[in-house]
């Protein structure tokens, strides 16, 4: 079990990174005076695929992550994937050798896409990485077990994985990107939108505001419609005053960086709400164990909120010994 010092530490990373990444940037006309940037090539394609019904959207540039030991997925970072036991370790070696494709080196970038409030299962991916696509089917013909059925969809490699009432489908799609579903039905719905375009993610009003103004970032994430939610930032009153939120982080060589926005449910103000973050930051700063926390304090003083129109902006910092201490207390 956490002692308390380092329970509290973890609480205030979180509320920190919880306030940091939530950015509402809805389009409506008293909106914060941001300036939405044009996507790239890449990202706009993504988007295209992705279903337009999402309510919550992310992307992880792994390169980027990478290029910092305390913020990269393949480290003992805070932002590590999970850590695999032995015989997996093996697995993943033994993959790499027969495939060529080695996801530390060759994947780039991840789009993930969480489907409607009435179909909250969904999920909807979108990969793009550096891999042969022959060598790729070769290895999950030889050693994956006989429920994952390979078959093709307008010419695109499927592969469908069945476990009881729960399916999981992906597609090569052509040795650059990878397209991944909940469901058979929903990558094949991917893959029409893929190869014909319109009626993706593209075309939804409330999310592609956030997204375009977030989308620079290394990483980022916007959410629409979070009434109701609960705690999706902890247990600070704050939470459940939130509407849309966006989320963009930084990674530089010696921590990570943002700058992120708050869209308040009606019935709230901006200053309310901005009345709310502060509240929170001010009691974990006051506490006796925070006082203790040179980190903690830190990392709190770096928490900048203020009001912007009907949003609240919160910026944060978070320098590689917060990371560190973060990740040694996992």
């Amino acid at each position: 079990m956490l002692d308390t010092s380092t329970g509290r530490l973890r609480r205030a990373a979180s509320l920190t990174l919880g306030l940091a990444f939530a950015a509402a940037l809805v389009g409506c006309e008293s909106a914060a005076p941001l300036q939405p940037r044009e996507l790239s090539t890449e990202a706009s394609q993504a988007t295209s695929v992705l279903p337009a019904d999402a309510r919550f959207v992310a992307m992880m540039d792994f390169k980027e992550m990478a290029a910092n030991e305390m913020t990269s997925p393949f480290s003992n970072g805070p932002f590590s994937i999970d850590r695999i036991d032995d015989e997996a370790e093996a697995r993943v070696t033994e993959f790499v050798r027969v495939t060529g494709f080695d996801p530390e080196k060759d994947l780039d970038r991840v789009y993930l896409a969480v489907g409607s409030k009435d179909r909250p299962e969904s999920v909807t991916m979108v990969a793009y990485a550096d891999y042969e696509t022959d060598r790729i089917a070769e290895f999950i013909r030889d050693n994956s077990p006989s429920e994952l059925v390979e078959s093709r969809y307008r010419d695109v490699l499927v592969f469908t994985a069945t476990d009881g009432e729960h399916e999981m489908a992906f597609a090569l799609a052509g040795g650059a990107m990878v397209v991944g579903a909940g469901s058979q039905d929903g990558l094949e719905s991917a893959i029409d939108r893929m190869l014909d375009g319109g009626n993706g993610l593209e075309t939804n009003e409330m999310l592609m505001p956030l997204i375009r103004n977030v989308a620079h970032n290394s990483s980022w994430m916007a959410a629409s419609s979070l009434v109701g939610s609960g705690d999706a930032f902890g247990d600070e009153d704050f939470s459940a005053a939130l509407r849309d939120i966006a989320i963009g982080v930084e990674v530089r060589s010696d921590g990570i960086r943002g700058s992120s926005y708050l869209q308040p449910v009606a019935g709230v103000t901006a200053d309310d709400l901005e009345a709310m973050i502060k509240g929170a930051v001010a009691a974990l700063k006051a506490t006796t164990v925070a006082k203790d926390e040179p980190d903690m304090l830190k990392m709190l003083d770096r928490v900048d909120v203020r009001a912007r129109g009907s949003a609240v902006e919160v910026g944060f910092s978070m320098d590689n010994d917060v990371l560190r201490r973060i990740a040694d207390d996992i």
